[in-house]
């Protein structure tokens, strides 16, 4: 998936709102090149998938 500046901008404004002053609960690794971040914020958890891949 190619990343120009417009899909870049709406990613780092969906994290700003959604997970920023939230605290890591646990985090997994699927696959060799895979991290799943599980972050608790406002009541609510939500993964973070982190692919190298």
């Amino acid at each position: 998936m190619a990343l120009d500046g417009i899909t870049l901008h709406a990613i780092i404004k969906e994290l700003k709102e959604e997970i920023i002053g939230g605290r890591i609960d646990k985090i997994y690794q699927p696959e060799k090149e895979e991290l799943i971040f599980i972050i608790r914020n406002k009541g609510k958890n939500y993964k973070l998938l982190l692919s190298a891949n």
